[in-house]
């Protein structure tokens, strides 16, 4: 009687490894199947994340234009002064201290960025701002230098087509902190990223945020140079501005 019931353990308890076994299997296969799902999960998350961030900083635009007569804010490209670029500005309209930061802010750094900023540089902040178009009055105004001061918003004729802020590449070098800025010439530290789907999150000047594909963006991704036709950083100006 007592063997009998030994066996009948033993037999219960080989019977439970293999489904064990099976159960295992069955469950990394699910895990590997699951795996790119959640992946995409997250890269949806970031890119929610990542837009929220821009329509904060939109919305820190719309203060500083209602302060400072529709004249958007120049861009500095002068390393180390951190104090002249655009997005300080926004930092203190945000409330958020940047004087005695040492690593980069929260509100300016990409959820989906690769390389997590530390130190607090030009060269670290995930998103350009469109500079030769909207931080620049033109020399046609009879404004001298073409980055003598910011753009006016009352001369831009639709809004919701011309950028203002985009996700940028990851990252340009310290020493060429441009990567805070959209400009129109042939530098390959600063063009729209593509990190969210093969695109950027792009904030329009209308504050409303959008995803477009690098490739709508740029001239070319081999060239990875703004497009110098594309209505979305207002070249040919004279189309896209109030004379």
């Amino acid at each position: 009687m007592a063997l009998g019931r030994i066996n009948f353990k033993r037999s219960i308890f080989s019977f439970t490894m293999g489904e064990l076994i099976i159960v295992i299997a069955i469950i990394a296969i699910m895990v590997a199947l699951l795996l790119p799902a959640l992946k995409k999960a997250k890269e949806n998350t970031n890119r929610i994340a990542c837009a929220n961030k821009l329509k904060q900083l939109g919305n820190c635009f719309v203060m500083y234009l209602s302060d400072s007569n529709e004249i958007f804010p120049y861009n500095n490209y002068t390393p180390y002064y951190n104090s002249t670029y655009w997005y300080v500005r926004m930092l203190d309209i945000a409330g958020i201290e940047w004087k005695t930061a040492t690593y980069m802010p929260d509100l300016l750094t990409c959820p989906q960025t690769k390389d997590k900023a530390q130190v607090f540089s030009a060269a670290n902040v995930s998103y350009g701002y469109n500079t030769c178009y909207l931080s620049a009055r033109y020399k046609d105004e009879g404004y001298g230098g073409l980055y003598s001061a910011g753009n006016k918003a009352t001369r831009i004729k639709n809004p919701s087509s011309i950028t203002m802020l985009s996700d940028n590449m990851d990252f340009a070098p310290d020493s060429d902190p441009q990567r805070n800025a959209l400009v129109s010439y042939h530098i390959s530290d600063s063009y729209p990223g593509n990190m969210h789907r093969n695109g950027a999150n792009v904030l329009f000047c209308d504050s409303h945020v959008e995803l477009k594909l690098q490739s709508e963006l740029l001239y070319s991704t081999s060239t990875l140079a703004l497009n110098g036709n594309n209505k979305w950083f207002g070249y040919g100006y004279r189309n896209y501005i109030d004379e």
